[in-house]
């Protein structure tokens, strides 16, 4: 399975999903999406491979206020739209 971003900057491949598929509702999730809830799949990453660059990724990092927690979102820089944390080293990767 291929994914990207809509102009094409940055491409993924997947060789296996086993989720879990999240919906998440928080306020923050919200507002990075413009929708009731930001969608989440989380692959292995033994699962998953950069198919280009990921020197076309960004990030925002929301900082650490009383509540709640920080909060980093990744974007490719020509386009916006939404990409998976290019420097996650964790056993799952969330797209």
């Amino acid at each position: 399975m291929t994914g990207s971003c809509l102009c094409g900057a940055v491409r993924f491949e997947i060789g296996v999903t086993s989720g879990p598929f999240e919906l998440c509702h928080c306020n923050r999730c919200r507002k990075v999406s413009g929708s009731a809830f930001m969608v989440g799949l989380a692959v292995p990453r033994n699962s998953f491979q950069w198919a280009t660059s990921t020197d076309s990724i960004m990030a925002f990092e929301v900082p650490l206020l009383n509540e709640p927690a920080e909060y980093k979102t990744f974007f490719c820089k020509t386009c916006g739209s939404p990409a998976p944390d290019p420097e996650s080293n964790t056993d799952m990767v969330e797209i």
